[in-house]
């Protein structure tokens, strides 16, 4: 997840600017069996990039491919990461050789459901597959929201609000990761039915 403040909270820093605070990580080792979940969030009020990268790269190094939907965002967010911090360009550019985006399923009609409407997001795409919104009771259900409510956590003074406001966002986070999980895990079991490579 992403942090845009339209006025800069950091030094050395532009409105608008992508800050990765928190990321969602789950992990399949063997073919059906349960992933394992991990994230990271940064909580202090201070520039996350270091501590996020660090993160990163330390899950990054214990795994073979990285599935992401829509590599846009991330290689914009890493490749900024990399023209601030040189000294991280090497596992940068490992991590970003690991990646592998779902959305280019959906992008080239590889598959395609009528009730997508055309629709490329994956919120859609997955709310027309399975017929449900994995996001309609969550408390934050959007990335925007989601960079508006870390402002919220990061300026309020009550202890308990604040933990309420990292847990949503830590959910939110965590649902995005599920859901793009479970679209993969339908496309894999759709070409196994389908006898097809």
């Amino acid at each position: 997840e992403f942090y845009t403040p339209a006025i800069t909270k950091y030094k050395v820093s532009k409105p608008f600017e992508l800050n990765p605070f928190s990321f969602s990580w789950q992990t399949v080792k063997e073919e059906n069996e349960k992933a394992e979940e991990h994230f990271f969030f940064h909580e202090e009020n201070t520039r996350p990039e270091i501590p996020f990268i660090e993160n990163l790269i330390a899950y990054a190094e214990k795994v073979k491919s990285i599935l992401v939907y829509d590599t846009g965002q991330e290689n914009a967010a890493l490749n900024k990461f990399v023209r601030e911090y040189p000294q991280y360009k090497k596992q940068v550019e490992e991590i970003k050789k690991k990646f592998i985006d779902l959305s280019d399923v959906f992008m080239n009609l590889w598959y395609y459901h009528p009730q997508q409407k055309c629709s490329l997001s994956q919120k859609k795409i997955y709310q027309s597959i399975f017929g449900k919104d994995a996001y309609a009771n969550l408390p934050i259900n959007s990335g925007m929201l989601a960079s508006y409510r870390y402002d919220d956590f990061l300026n309020e003074p009550d202890i308990f609000k604040q933990q309420e406001i990292k847990t949503n966002l830590i959910e939110y986070c965590n649902t995005d990761t599920k859901v793009m999980l479970e679209l993969f895990i339908f496309l894999r079991n759709k070409v196994a039915a389908d006898g097809t490579d």
